[in-house]
């Protein structure tokens, strides 16, 4: 791998006794592609470009970086140039991805209407490398769902890629995620959905938010189409409740009359934000799918307080059960890690198995290698006709060995490879990554009025409304307070407040009308209590100053026209004090 060409010395020379050391042990064609677009290289002329892609196995390789000669064909002398030196570098699967992705753009863009029926659309998703032979079995949906998926405007296809690298299909869909919140529930508690139900009695599991894919068939969308749509999700998935033990039989499907429909009424609603999400889909096998999801927050009343079942009778594949927890975050985390820990301990147990497995069909392979040597000898031996069966069925045996032989391999190497996603952002290059993330569906000014809105709510002081036990709210109350009209003579004012609030133990209350009232009012007694100081030491330095004079009249009288310091100094000191408490009042009363 540290091979160079280095300027100043000659390229080495074609060795005609060069016997390559690789084996090829196998070849599958896995995919072919034909794109049509501007040649790069001559200008204005159309090229079509014919794609195809193989997985081949081969022995011999080194297990390390390595480089590779590649020489001309030879020239009138027979000889032959050195023309490239190829390096190559033992790569993850995602990582080689990434590289071939790297410079891709979008193609083109498949919408309603783009397809006449679904004949046309699995034809043109196997161009693109998407096998679709086991779609419509084993809980997969079929070619139809994704043609009425894109045909209801719920999700859109992508064509990304370039001229000479891996084409990539891409299933765009924008999902409304909804987190529930009880008003009679105490912390921050909300719905998970744990399982879900289909009418054919399959059930899965889910652990995920109240969530449902938006149709784009009106964009863009604002707040108030937000809240449009999470009020009708809340309706059809919420609709009819039933206790935790719930379950859809196959033979019996329920119905709207059998159950009792719930009264769930919406306070209040807010957007929380917008994230993004790539995986391949479940519904729809070796499809990538870009998940942009966007959440927002609904408190409600009329929920169960334990966990429960709803039904769903919107669904065109009939009604389906889901179940709900009420969770907090740090529970949601510990459930999904109990579920990492359990795929954890199935992968290990799954290598396991294919280790095992891949013993015994090394075994078979040295059962059938030994087996060989003696067809070979009785066909020799054999008549010419039994010689020539023989031999067929010892060519036979030595296909089948090869065979089982480049299989054990592929199942050793599958065991040591650590699991990764079949598709993953990571496999992205960055610049590809930001082009598909920054399609949306919402108005260009609607995520800044969101985040203008999120800090004003955050810098709204907060307070702790206390009782005994629980609030008392549900109805209107009344509250009187006693607010300074700002004058000296101590008059007040009745102010009367309405609030209707909902039931809870303690609860944090966000009111900024109420929070200033209160500020003004602690502002007005503070003044009055002042004044009243004031007011107080202004009356002891006159009571000074006036017995401060009665004793200094009672002192002329009594001794003449001489008046001692002692007598006069408290006179003085009253005068002094009273003269600093009008001034100070002055001073507040201009500030």
């Amino acid at each position: 791998a540290a091979f160079t060409l280095r300027h100043g010395f000659e390229p080495p020379e074609y060795d005609e006794e060069y016997v390559c050391p690789l084996t090829v042990e196998g070849e599958v064609l896995t995919d072919y592609t034909s794109e049509l677009e501007e040649s790069k290289s001559f200008p204005g002329l159309s090229t079509v470009y014919h794609l195809y892609t193989v997985d081949i196995i081969v022995s011999g390789l080194p297990c390390v970086d390595f480089n590779t000669l590649e020489f001309d064909a030879p020239d009138d002398d027979g000889r032959r140039k050195l023309k490239y030196v190829h390096a190559w570098n033992w790569l993850r699967w995602p990582t080689i991805q990434r590289y071939l992705f790297e410079g891709s753009s979008l193609k083109e863009t498949k919408r309603r209407g783009c397809f006449a029926d679904e004949e046309e659309l699995g034809e043109w998703l196997e161009q693109l490398g998407v096998s679709t032979e086991q779609w419509g079995v084993d809980g997969y949906k079929s070619v139809a769902s994704l043609l009425d998926e894109v045909e209801r405007e719920e999700a859109q296809l992508e064509h990304w890629g370039r001229h000479d690298g891996v084409p990539l299909l891409m299933r765009v869909v924008h999902v409304l995620q909804i987190k529930v919140m009880s008003s009679g529930r105490c912390g921050e508690q909300f719905l998970l959905q744990t399982w879900l139900q289909s009418s054919d009695g399959r059930a899965r599991t889910v652990n995920r938010l109240m969530a449902k894919k938006l149709s784009c068939s009106q964009v863009p969308f604002d707040e108030e189409r937000f809240t449009q749509a999470a009020g009708q999700i809340l309706k059809n998935q919420l609709g009819y409740l039933s206790d935790v033990h719930f379950h859809i039989d196959p033979q019996q499907l329920p119905k709207p009359d059998d159950l009792i429909a719930s009264d769930v009424e919406v306070n209040s609603v807010r957007f929380l934000g917008k994230h993004f999400d790539i995986e391949e889909s479940p519904s729809f096998k070796g499809m990538s799918t870009m998940y942009h999801l966007y959440t927002m927050e609904m408190e409600v009343e009329g929920l169960p307080g334990t966990d429960f079942t709803s039904v769903d009778f919107v669904r065109a594949n009939g009604p389906h059960v889901a179940g709900w927890r009420w969770t907090t975050l740090p529970d949601t985390l510990d459930v999904l890690h109990n579920q990492a820990q359990a795929s954890s301990r199935q992968e290990a147990k799954l290598r396991r198995t294919m280790t095992q497995q891949r013993g015994k069909l090394l075994d078979c392979v040295d059962r059938l290698s030994r087996l060989q040597p003696q067809l070979d000898e009785n066909a020799r031996d054999a008549h010419a006709e039994k010689s020539v069966k023989d031999s067929h069925i010892a060519a036979q045996i030595a296909d089948v060995t090869k065979r089982i032989r480049v299989a054990a391999d592929v199942m050793g190497r599958e065991a040591q490879t650590p699991s990764v996603d079949a598709f993953a952002a990571d496999a992205l290059p960055p610049a590809m990554l930001s082009k598909m993330a920054s399609d949306s569906i919402v108005t260009e000014t609607f995520f800044e009025e969101q985040m203008t809105a999120s800090a004003t709510e955050r810098s709204k002081p907060a307070f702790l409304v206390v009782g005994d036990g629980m609030c008392r709210q549900g109805s209107d109350r009344t509250r009187k307070r006693q607010a300074s009209d700002g004058d000296m003579s101590g008059t007040s004012t009745s102010v009367e407040r309405t609030a209707s609030v909902r039931p809870q133990k303690v609860r944090s209350l966000r009111f900024a009308d109420e929070m200033a009232e209160m500020a003004s009012e602690y502002e007005c007694r503070k003044a009055w209590r002042r004044r009243c100081s004031m007011g107080v030491a202004l009356g002891l330095c006159a009571v000074q100053l006036a017995a401060s004079v009665v004793e200094m009249s009672r002192a002329r009288a009594s001794r003449g026209a001489a008046l001692r310091w002692s007598t006069v100094s408290p006179a003085l000191a009253a005068i002094g004090a009273g003269t600093l408490v009008a001034l100070e009042l002055r001073a507040q009363e201009s500030s």
